[in-house]
């Protein structure tokens, strides 16, 4: 069975590929995985992550993607309760976690000597041109519109 996109990959999801999805869900650990992942899933199917991602855009395979997002919904779930007790290595949870749209902020703040305010000093020159003369502002535009 070739799995190259198009027809290729109808042909590898069988009768038998949602429950084998779901055993992979309930017994991710049996097999190895410290956490359920997409590429598990793969595996447990002997398909590639490619033909996953293409099965949960097709609308007759709306299981399939629910389960897909049951997946990645108790990944993250994982991640997250594992990273806060420190079980998991938080390097690792964090850039887990970036997949599943956590992202890391950093604040700067800039003050001024002992923290306080940043002093700043303000000065504006106006300028008044001389006198304008309503026969100049014509000259102008009618130099304007003529292209000269």
């Amino acid at each position: 069975m070739k799995e190259k996109g198009g027809q290729g990959s109808h042909t590898l999801y069988t009768s038998q590929t949602m429950p084998l999805a779901c055993d992979y869900l309930r017994h991710y650990e049996e097999l190895g995985d410290v956490i359920p992942s997409l590429a598990g899933l793969a595996c447990a199917l002997g398909v590639s992550k490619r033909t996953i991602t293409n099965w949960v855009k097709e609308e007759e395979k709306e299981d399939f993607a629910r389960l897909v997002d049951a997946i990645r919904a108790k990944q993250e779930r994982i991640l997250l309760t594992k990273g806060l007790t420190g079980d998991f290595n938080s390097g690792i949870v964090k850039l887990l976690l970036s997949g599943h749209g956590h992202v890391e902020r950093q604040a700067q703040e800039i003050s001024g000597p002992d923290g306080g305010a940043i002093e700043t000093k303000w000065s504006v020159t106006i300028k008044a041109p001389g006198p304008v003369k309503a026969i100049d502002c014509i000259d102008v535009e009618h130099k304007r519109l003529s292209g000269g």
